[in-house]
């Protein structure tokens, strides 16, 4: 039979592929000696992965060595995760993972995002199982298992709860996604029609509904039935999908999906016993009970009028105007939450962990399998002490959790006292090697522009959008189609990020333009923060061809450029021609059945700072 995480693994060894392809192709003019930021010879970063190779070997070329190594290791993995290879397995992901965490140490900050973090701490998690399926065959025990629903959880629970935490009103009034399909850093085409054809109270519904899946849904994964784990799985699954389908998040997406995935595929705790499917449906209504009272609970939906509502004498569109969905908790609720569930939860892992271990190293006794219940029992300790690690991000949440469990002669949640010294320690030794993250996507939303008064929908202010966006212009002889005389400066040309107001957003994933992400970065920030944005303006003035294919250019196209400068614009998407769009000042409408101009953009200025 198939190992238990197969699918987990074959989705990560693609997420593996995908990230060092990107990263061998956009090497030359990323971190080459003619680079961005060269790799030179005197880095403080050794490579530990390559000390066997010569010291003669510089490091840029050791690093595109290194990177085209981790080509090969992801693509044997991918054809090692079967059930006839899978013995090969292990030393192609632990390869795997070793490679990526020397580039990720090399290459910050165009390989410092989180979706490297979690591609890190899955692929240590996938070797760590893999490794236990040597000791211990999959038929004997599912304890390794348990650390990719816990690793799942942390990711979900902790990205939905950091949104109401962080206090940001668009969170807070349920309007955050009508910013974020404009505001993401590298939507598709498909953002644009989401944001322009559907109303605000389904965006406003969708923040609720994505509310429940990132913060409740994730307690379904560490249920001890798989019919509830396949249910938690399936509306991760679905939510990665439709993120998917308006931004470009690399392998983000696939690689949550196949977390997801991997929380399903343990073995049901009842498989010993006979499965009734009146049980399966019980369970699967209590689940979908629990997570209506979590939602009747944290939302309230209403109307908006300013005056009496005849709801006889109203049509069914304008009670959908007035309708208004409310978030019924704030900060401090998240708080409470938080304390309550973190160490619930991780007692719930490790606890249930050690039971199922207990269980399956019984059953080995009973089957005179005596060296396999040996196994086992090793398997589940050290399962145990992994998930406390990578459980420790959780307890930082809050300041009652850091207080109380990471203080000194604490108790943990698995009931071992620990040291503030010793879980420093241990936490330090996981965070050294890309492990023990803590996760967060969208805590606050950019791009937020002035608005004022209650003149949006549904008694909000409307929601202006001000992405900030850097242009780089070039100046060049000649440049206009007549061949004008004097000097015209003309925008420089990328592939993925906005900048064209006529060109349509383009899918990527999961692929990851690196220096197009950086790019949404540096127009949050200062260029003191983004040093490497000097250089390049320097290398694409000095008409550097590794640097300019890093954009829609050529050395070609930029020979001739006497001075190269940013400006800062705000960037919005046009809209259709609809009521709720009508309500946002300064937004610029089209036609309904095409968008011949996707983008509009105002409020020009230096980028200076």
């Amino acid at each position: 039979m198939p190992p238990p995480t197969s699918t987990f693994v074959k989705i990560l060894a693609w997420c593996f592929l995908s990230a060092f392809l990107s990263y061998y192709v956009q090497f030359e003019g990323l971190f080459s000696s003619c680079g961005l930021l060269p790799i030179t010879s005197s880095s403080a970063n050794p490579l530990p992965s390559l000390t066997f190779l010569p010291a003669s070997v510089s490091n840029s070329n050791l690093a595109q060595l290194l990177c085209f190594a981790g080509v090969i290791a992801a693509s044997l993995t991918i054809v090692s995760s079967n059930a006839t290879l899978h013995f090969v397995t292990l030393p192609v992901l632990t390869l795997s993972y070793s490679l990526l965490l020397d580039i990720s140490t090399e290459s910050a900050p165009f390989y410092n995002f989180q979706w490297d973090s979690l591609l890190k701490e899955a692929g240590f998690v996938a070797s760590l199982q893999a490794a236990m399926r040597l000791i211990v065959p999959p038929s004997l025990t599912s304890v390794p298992t348990h650390l990719t629903r816990l690793l799942m959880f942390k990711l979900m629970f902790m990205s939905g709860v950091v949104k109401i935490q962080s206090a940001c009103p668009t969170w807070l009034h349920l309007t955050a996604l009508e910013y974020h399909y404009a505001t993401q850093p590298l939507p598709t085409s498909l953002a644009w029609h989401v944001l322009s054809f559907f109303p605000p109270l389904v965006h406003r519904a969708s923040v609720a509904a994505t509310f429940v899946i990132e913060m409740f849904a994730p307690l379904l994964l560490l249920c001890p039935t798989q019919n509830l784990r396949t249910l938690g799985a399936k509306m991760q699954i679905m939510l990665q999908l439709l993120i998917a389908s308006t931004g470009n998040y690399t392998f983000f997406n696939l690689l949550t999906a196949g977390l997801a995935a991997g929380c399903w595929e343990g073995r049901d705790w009842r498989q010993l016993g006979k499965r009734w499917k009146a049980v399966d449906i019980l369970e699967t209504l209590a689940a979908y009970l629990f997570l209506a009272w979590c939602t009747d609970q944290m939302f309230s939906l209403g109307t908006y009028s300013r005056g009496p509502v005849n709801v006889a004498e109203s049509s069914v569109s304008d009670l959908l105007r007035m309708m208004v969905v409310k978030l019924n908790v704030d900060p401090g609720d998240v708080d409470l939450l938080c304390e309550l569930v973190v160490p619930a939860a991780m007692a719930w892992s490790v606890g249930f962990c050690v039971v199922v271990g207990a269980k399956d190293a019984w059953f080995a006794v009973k089957g005179g399998r005596r060296a396999g219940a040996a196994g086992v029992g090793v398997c589940t300790a050290l399962v145990a002490a992994v998930m406390c690690g990578l459980g420790v991000p959780m307890y930082t949440l809050t300041n009652g959790l850091r207080g109380a469990y990471l203080g000194g002669g604490a108790v943990d949640s698995a009931g071992v006292a620990i040291s503030r010294v010793g879980i420093e320690a241990y936490t330090h030794g996981m965070g050294s090697k890309g492990l023990s993250n803590g996760y967060g996507l969208f805590r606050t939303m950019t791009g937020v522009g002035k608005s004022s008064g209650s003149g949006g929908w549904a008694g909000l202010p409307p929601s202006v959008i001000a992405r900030p966006e850097i242009v780089l212009e070039g100046l060049f002889d000649g440049f206009d189609e007549t061949n004008a005389a004097g000097e015209q400066w003309r925008e420089l040309n990328f592939v993925y990020k906005p900048g064209d107001l006529n060109k349509a957003p383009a899918i990527a994933a999961p692929y990851q333009p690196r220096l197009d992400w950086q790019m949404w970065f540096a127009a949050l920030g200062s260029y003191q923060n983004n040093p490497w944005l000097i250089s390049l303006m320097d290398k694409l003035l000095e008409g550097v061809g590794e640097v300019a294919e890093l954009l829609d250019e050529t050395e070609e196209s930029l020979a001739g450029m006497k001075a190269i400068r940013a400006t800062l614009y705000d960037y919005d998407f046009t809209r259709t021609d609809t009521e709720w769009n009508g309500k946002i000042p300064g937004v610029t409408i089209v036609g309904e059945q095409t968008a011949e101009q996707w983008w509009s953009r105002s409020n020009p200025r230096e980028r200076t700072g």
